[in-house]
């Protein structure tokens, strides 16, 4: 899947990190001990996130209202989709989305383009880093859902929801 927004060459430090932003031409430089004061050491066995990804790229037209977008989402069962424009993800839209810039100043769902709710850039994380890596990226970055990436192309994604789920002891 192409992505409007190059992701960033290569990725930092050690962390597989990526900001999907045209306007971005430099990475991030975080290093374990600074991600939340918690050595990787102290932290853990290593869960990676293709572990708890999902991997279904589900998408809406850039065209699709926001009331299009929330049914798909009741349907499905997820908390976001991606927008795409042709075959170009240019944003995400997620629940929190529809309730933070449509519900919540009285838009009419049928009448609000995606365009106008999603949150872009949207920001991704390399889907071989540990699930940790993921937490950190989601706090820093104030979200609940990140683009899940191999070899620069979105493969997925993680929410908040999916590292809830309990993962058998020999997957650690």
């Amino acid at each position: 899947v192409k992505t409007k927004f190059p992701v960033c060459a290569g990725h930092s430090g050690d962390f597989g990190i990526y900001l999907l932003d045209p306007n971005v031409t430099e990475t991030f430089s975080l290093h374990c001990a600074d991600t939340l004061g918690h050595p990787r050491s102290e932290r853990g066995p290593m869960l990676r996130i293709e572990k708890l990804m999902k991997r279904d790229l589900i998408s809406v037209r850039s065209d699709e209202t926001a009331f299009g977008a929330s049914l798909l989402m009741r349907v499905l069962n997820v908390g976001s989709v991606f927008v795409k424009e042709q075959d170009t993800i240019i944003g995400i839209v997620t629940e929190s989305d529809i309730v933070k810039k449509v519900v919540s100043m009285s838009r009419i769902p049928e009448h609000t383009p995606v365009t106008q709710v999603m949150s872009t850039p949207v920001i991704g994380i390399n889907q071989d880093r540990p699930v940790f890596e993921a937490a950190d990226m989601m706090q820093l970055h104030c979200t609940r859902h990140l683009a899940v990436t191999q070899e620069n192309e979105i493969v997925g994604v993680l929410s908040v929801r999916d590292m809830l789920h309990p993962v058998a002891v020999d997957d650690l």
